[in-house]
């Protein structure tokens, strides 16, 4: 003010006489004489106390914010019109950018794998345009080293310096979707070779009856899979056999894997059969069920097919 300039807004921490602080923003003008100089000023002072205390508050929420943003364990991304502003480590991590410096002015889309960027480009818009939270979807990207990769993402609202922009975060489910992949191949191999095997097998449920059936128990029973499924071996091979395959599916529900030989009648006929069960569990190891192959070996052993009189066994490994 002895220049001659007018403040304003000039923000400054006064002590009132009780020692407490407040903060001012003063607006003031200077009063100078014929020599131009200052002999008084003239203003208002405004309280900007509680607007400073909300600043620092807002500071230091947006200080946390970082903190959490940078060194959490989830893949995040802030974004504005397809651009990416920058993101944390763990994105870096996610898609093998040497540092997070490598993912500024990155294309958001170029990411994506094509056929996940219409509902990527969807929520996107939502969120910038609308201000609408997306919903979680499971998106596969596209990685540095070509590889990809998945996140299960949700697209929210946010800003950046004052603009609008899209904080994109993202879980890891990459292994998880690998493993159920690696599944859906082993449960594709299974069944080509449940449908294509020669041997009969049969799955049966701790009650002993039978839950799925192969094609060539189809053929053996001469009757479709769902005349089987639900039914017990007495319904098919009699109550004496039964009660002899019944000994052992018991031992199986125990725990063991059991292998022999049993004739038993099929259809009128007496027919040998070398028979593996062994149990089946679920995911925490319970036993919920069992497997049985059962091949016929009839004519290995060189007896020809005859019209069942009496059920006879043969047990070579008990």
């Amino acid at each position: 003010m002895r220049k001659g300039q007018v403040l304003h807004g000039f923000e400054l921490e006064l002590l009132r006489k009780d020692g407490t602080a407040i903060w001012a923003s003063l607006h003031a003008r200077p009063i100078l004489n014929d020599q131009r100089v200052l002999i008084s000023t003239e203003g208002t002072m405004q309280d900007v106390t509680e607007r400073k205390r909300a600043q620092k508050a807002l500071l230091e929420s947006e200080r946390r914010y970082r903190e959490l943003f940078d060194i959490s364990p989830d893949p995040m991304i802030v974004h504005r019109e397809g651009k990416i502003l920058f993101g944390n480590a763990a994105a870096a991590r996610f898609f093998l950018a040497a540092t997070t410096d490598g993912l500024t002015g990155l294309p958001v889309l170029d990411l994506v794998h094509p056929e996940f960027r219409q509902i990527v480009s969807d929520g996107i818009v939502r969120a910038e345009g609308s201000g609408i939270v997306s919903n979680f979807a499971e998106v596969q990207f596209l990685r540095a080293d070509g590889s990809v990769g998945y996140l299960e993402l949700v697209a929210l609202p946010t800003t950046y310096n004052d603009e609008r922009a899209v904080l994109s975060v993202g879980r890891d489910i990459t292994e998880r979707k690998e493993a159920e992949e690696a599944l859906r191949t082993s449960e594709e191999r299974f069944r080509t070779l449940f449908e294509i095997s020669p041997d009969c097998i049969f799955l049966k449920d701790v009650d002993l009856r039978y839950t799925h059936v192969n094609p060539a128990v189809e053929t053996l029973l001469n009757a479709p899979a769902s005349e089987i499924i639900s039914k017990e071996a007495r319904d098919f091979f009699g109550a004496e056999a039964a009660s002899h395959m019944r000994e052992g599916d018991l031992r199986v529900l125990a725990g063991e894997t059991v292998e022999d030989e049993h004739t038993r009648p099929v259809r009128g006929m007496n027919l040998t059969f070398h028979n593996i069960r062994t149990p089946l569990r679920n995911s925490a190891g319970i036993i919920v069920g069992m497997c049985d192959f059962s091949r016929n070996i009839t004519d290995r052993k060189g007896v020809e097919p005859r019209r069942h009189s009496r059920s006879s066994s043969i047990r070579t490994r008990p």
